[in-house]
């Protein structure tokens, strides 16, 4: 499995996120695998396999990311997300909805800071 459009997106914000110190700005999203990917109803869990790609801390720091939102499609589903970093690595991505079901389809993202 490979990443989708806006999981590509959501980890190009974070790696642009001037406020959080990471020794990687650019990646090739195109080499990052899937090793799981969960959809709840409500949004997604999906679990990042470790590579190069993903490596954006010299040391081995974890913490959590959340500063972005969305909205999604032509009904403008408000949206929130998650980015996971475990011992220095992108572990996972994680993506909801405040009270709505997640669409089976994306066709608009509309990006935005929380």
């Amino acid at each position: 499995m490979r990443l989708n459009k806006l999981e590509k997106l959501l980890m190009q914000k974070f790696l642009e996120d001037e406020s959080i110190k990471i020794a990687k700005i650019n990646a090739n999203f195109n080499l990052v695998d899937i090793s799981d990917r969960e959809l709840t109803g409500a949004g997604f869990l999906t679990q990042l396999k470790n590579c190069d790609e993903l490596k954006v801390s010299a040391t081995n720091r974890s913490f959590k990311w959340g500063k972005l939102g969305a909205k999604l499609n032509s009904e403008k589903i408000e949206t929130g997300y998650l980015i996971y970093i475990e011992n220095g690595y992108i572990d996972a991505i994680e993506g909801y909805t405040y009270g709505e079901d997640w669409p089976e389809e994306i066709d608009e993202i509309e990006m935005y800071d929380l």
